[in-house]
């Protein structure tokens, strides 16, 4: 009789939000009231939210974001888009059917993660470098967590396993492959202003651009860095209150799912780093740990959707769409890296090889990686123009 009861409350429960999604408005005052009430009545937990936010985003988030954000801007700023779509389009952006102005956004994504894929993919948008089709379809293709924080902190510092983490990040590199396959291609216009065979040497005043550069990333960072004190003082709440704990006992009672695996889901769907954390530290098997991080690392979570939201808005892409291809890539993520982990178990367990070797390894040293890879546009540049002059002057 008792069940009967949960499942008829939590029945109409869901009938209530489904009629009050129907109305934006009562929705956002309701849970703006709700947490209101929170720092009333709870302020010391809001407060330690607030001030665990503000410490995460001045030692992790803003150290890492904002230099990457000011060297980025002026790449734009002096064609870079066009010079890495020259040399890394054609082998970047054609499986993925992308045009190759979009090679510049692939890079950044892969490199740094959320939500700077988005940013790039607006600021070319809105350079008139790719069509609105292709931008919406960019958006759910270059959207990837960061090599550092897959690799670093969920694999090494959270699972104790740095191979797991390599696992995890070729999962995710896998799922955004298969949603360049799965997303319709786009019919690509041809853009008047572009042509990424030629390309004219920056003339403008260096001093100036890094000014705006600065400007520009400090704007952003800040706005990132609101995104991550608002959640972390959500986050906060959701773990301290009762109602949710209730909640989650009922659903646990009702499902005879553990408890503290609902809860991890809950604050993995609305912070990706909370909920990594909590699955890591959990008693469940590395299976079933790997494929639910994963599906965290496909899907992104509300917190970087909202990121994301606050830099696509203004180009009317539904973000409906955008959370459902997240979803969609989160799924496919867990598979793969399901797949993965029964192929490469034997390697992640009985290896001799210490996990934290593949770290350590000058071979594999990122800092290595990304000079190299930075290197290869002057190297093309610099054998060309020997060619050149091998050509005229000398044969």
């Amino acid at each position: 009789m008792l069940r009967l009861i949960l499942y008829l409350a939590i029945l109409i429960i869901l009938i209530l939000i489904f009629i009050l999604l129907k109305n934006k408005s009562i929705i956002i005052v309701a849970f703006s009231t709700l947490v209101i009430f929170e720092f009333i009545f709870q302020p010391n937990i809001c407060i330690e939210g607030t001030l665990t936010g503000a410490r995460l985003f001045y030692y992790k988030v803003f150290p890492s974001i904002f230099p990457f954000l000011i060297i980025c801007n002026i790449l734009m700023s002096y064609d870079g888009v066009k010079i890495y779509a020259r040399y890394f389009g054609a082998f970047l952006c054609k499986p993925l059917r992308l045009p190759v102005q979009c090679s510049f956004v692939i890079i950044i994504s892969i490199l740094c993660g959320y939500p700077l894929g988005s940013k790039y993919a607006s600021e070319i948008y809105n350079k008139q470098l790719i069509s609105y089709n292709t931008y919406k379809r960019l958006l759910n293709i270059a959207s990837n967590a960061s090599p550092l924080f897959i690799i670093g902190s969920v694999g090494t510092s959270m699972l104790n396993n740095s191979n797991i983490g390599y696992l995890l990040f070729f999962s995710n590199i896998i799922s955004c492959i298969l949603m360049s396959l799965v997303l319709p291609a786009a019919k690509e216009k041809k853009i008047d202003n572009y042509n990424a065979g030629n390309y004219l040497p920056g003339t403008k005043d260096f001093g100036s651009v890094i000014k705006n550069s600065i400007d520009s990333s400090i704007t952003n960072t800040l706005s990132i860095g609101g995104f991550v004190i608002l959640f972390s003082v959500i986050i906060s709440i959701i773990k301290n209150s009762s109602v949710v704990n209730l909640l989650v006992n009922i659903i646990s009672a009702l499902s005879s799912i553990n408890s503290t695996i609902i809860k991890s889901l809950l604050l993995g769907v609305v912070e990706i780093t909370n909920g990594c954390s909590l699955i890591s530290q959990s008693d469940m098997s590395m299976l079933t740990k790997i494929s639910i991080i994963s599906f965290f690392i496909g899907f992104s979570g509300i917190s970087i959707i909202f990121q994301v939201n606050s830099f696509i808005y203004k180009y009317n892409v539904s973000i409906k769409t955008y959370v459902f291809n997240k979803f969609i890539q989160g799924i496919f993520c867990s598979i793969i890296s399901v797949i993965l982990f029964s192929i490469m178990k034997v390697n992640l367990y009985s290896s001799n090889v210490p996990a934290v070797s593949l770290v350590t390894n000058p071979i594999f040293n990122k800092y290595y990686i990304i000079y190299f890879i930075s290197a290869i546009p002057l190297v093309l540049v610099l054998l060309k123009n020997i060619t050149y002059f091998l050509r005229n002057h000398l044969l």
